[in-house]
């Protein structure tokens, strides 16, 4: 969990060595915790999840995708979703 506290506190420099390191995010809801952190538009934190592995296409308990939040939630979120090619499914 060092890797997913690194990037939720902003700690860029470090989170980059703790994945160089061999360092990978475990989520036992990744769907969740990528629909809320779309939900509060936490773009810093979504950002790191995104470029250190986490599924984008991750369901939440409702079966919505990150992208189905930032449809209907945040213009800057949805720019950086799409950012993510054809892995994301709607």
């Amino acid at each position: 969990m060092p890797l997913l506290e690194a990037i939720q506190n902003g700690h860029e420099q470090v989170a980059s060595l703790l994945a160089k390191a061999g360092a990978t995010i475990v989520a036992n809801d990744a769907g969740g915790l990528l629909c809320s952190t779309v939900a509060r538009r936490g773009l810093g934190f979504l950002k790191g999840l995104l470029a250190n592995g986490i599924d984008p296409n991750a369901r939440n308990y409702d079966q919505r995708t990150p992208l189905h939040i930032a449809v209907s939630e945040d213009g800057e979120i949805l720019r950086l979703m799409k950012l993510v090619p054809e892995e994301i499914r709607i």
